[in-house]
């Protein structure tokens, strides 16, 4: 599963935005809401399944992994000149992407341990092992 959320914007980008978006961004005025929450909601339900059964530090990792990746791949995007990414290089280096980068990974962490926390707490029927613990030590 980590995989494919590796995998998802290049994925998006190939099967989702060259053959609908791209053709059609000069008729719109702005990208229809509803596809952009159905794309963005892809990416949290990935990264919630993702994060299931990883421990803290690989979740990390994955974050920063996954961040990074992201990046790397708008940068070659840019640098190949494909449509959508050409602006990238014209306006010169941005400090500020790294910023964006920053807040990725912090993203892409908060989706990733969320997913982990909601398999911890399915695991133990819907009470917080804590809580679970107390009630076994009170009986």
């Amino acid at each position: 599963m980590i995989v494919a959320a590796y995998l998802y914007w290049p994925v998006i980008y190939l099967l989702v935005y060259r053959p609908f978006i791209l053709p059609r961004l000069s008729s719109w005025d702005h990208v229809p809401l509803t596809l952009v929450a159905v794309v963005a909601g892809g990416y949290v339900a990935l990264l919630l399944a993702a994060g299931r059964r990883r421990t803290h530090g690989a979740i990390a990792l994955h974050a920063l992994g996954i961040a990074l990746t992201v990046e790397a791949l708008s940068l070659l995007f840019a640098w190949l000149q494909t449509p959508g990414f050409r602006k990238i290089f014209a306006s010169g280096f941005d400090p500020w992407e790294v910023l964006v980068t920053a807040v990725h990974a912090i993203v892409v962490l908060g989706c990733l341990e969320a997913g982990r926390a909601l398999t911890r707490v399915a695991k133990t029927g819907g009470v917080p092992a804590s809580r679970a613990s107390s009630r076994r030590n009170a009986a």
